[in-house]
């Protein structure tokens, strides 16, 4: 038997380090193929993250027409599309007062394709303290970066507590937690929204914008090698709770001295644009400065800025310009 059965509710203690990453899934007129293959990184590239883990929810509302079919195959999706690397990953379903786990070791892919093509629909409530608890407990005395992804239709039973419980461990991570709901189909999701803009780094998607193979391996490579650093409004200051992020990115350069990087830095569209290209391009010198004042050499961190002219989100709200001012980090090929 591949899974264990999890406990039921109790209170919750966060302690580990935890990068979340959320998908969730409702019906779509368009499925993600299963027969993607593993994103390859630029030579000598490093993994970003040390855990991967798939939350499933298979309560009733997930039971109801492809709901459950489609988060299957998006889950086998994701798997196929993960890169090769030295990590872990496993499987977490929960629903109707249940969890059952399929425990964290190095990423096999054939098995955790099997493991979710075996997922029965367990129906009942969907109540996604359940998957977390099981997620704190999986991560028990593990290090490092986690990307957790759960697959849901976004409609938990109590949403209020659902999000008290993320922002509480956004709150605990301090910038090493982000948030990814990917909602299959087109139609706009406000939970899966608002988990979204918990942390730095996070964004939301259709499952349609991911229904082709460059999509989805762009999504991949967004969580699996690099963070979004985020400013405030006028601001070029590094906030504290990016500060982790970048050291760990130094300590790669360190270790790697024949690799460089680029800084890319970028805007909201309040402005004009040549105030925003100036905005955009001290935010990337801050962040050069900071892996500087950490030992790396100037000249191999390259500074791009683009303004406002690369946006992630619609600049339709505060909280969107928020995500559109930042500094994007890639290895140089």
């Amino acid at each position: 038997m591949l899974f264990k059965w999890g406990m039921k509710v109790r209170q919750f203690v966060f302690f580990s380090m935890l990068p979340v990453l959320w998908i969730a899934c409702a019906t779509s007129t368009r499925q993600v193929p299963t027969s993607h293959k593993p994103v390859i990184p630029p030579p000598g590239d490093t993994i970003f993250i040390q855990q991967v883990i798939l939350l499933i929810d298979s309560s009733w509302s997930m039971a109801q027409g492809s709901r459950f079919r489609n988060a299957q195959s998006l889950a086998k999706s994701l798997i196929a599309s993960m890169p090769e690397g030295d990590y872990a990953a496993g499987v977490i379903q929960y629903g109707n007062f249940k969890a059952e786990t399929f425990p964290l070791e190095t990423l096999n892919r054939q098995k955790l394709i099997v493991s979710i093509d075996q997922l029965p629909k367990m129906g009942g409530n969907s109540l996604l303290e359940i998957g977390i608890e099981e997620l704190h407990a999986m991560l028990k005395d593990k290090k490092g970066q986690t990307a957790a992804i759960l697959l849901t239709d976004g409609q938990p039973t109590n949403a209020e507590g659902a999000l008290a419980v993320a922002r509480n461990l956004a709150h605990i991570q301090k910038g090493r937690l982000s948030f990814h709901p990917v909602q299959i189909g087109s139609s706009k999701n406000d939970f899966l929204l608002s988990l979204s803009t918990l942390s730095a780094g996070g964004s939301y998607h259709t499952g349609d914008a991911l229904g082709d193979t460059e999509s989805l391996q762009a999504f991949i490579r967004r969580i699996f090698f690099a963070p979004a650093i985020t400013f405030d409004f006028g601001i070029a200051k590094i906030m504290t709770k990016h500060a982790r992020a970048l050291n760990e990115i130094a300590a790669i350069l360190k270790h790697d001295t024949r690799r460089k990087l680029y800084i890319d830095g970028h805007s909201d569209s309040r402005g004009s644009g040549v105030s925003n290209q100036a905005a955009s391009e001290k935010r990337a010198k801050a962040v050069k400065e900071h892996l500087v004042r950490k030992g790396i050499r100037s000249d191999r961190l390259i500074i791009r800025s683009f303004g406002d002219t690369k946006p992630i989100r619609p600049n339709d709200s505060e909280e969107n310009q928020r995500m559109n001012r930042r500094v994007e980090l890639e290895w140089i090929r």
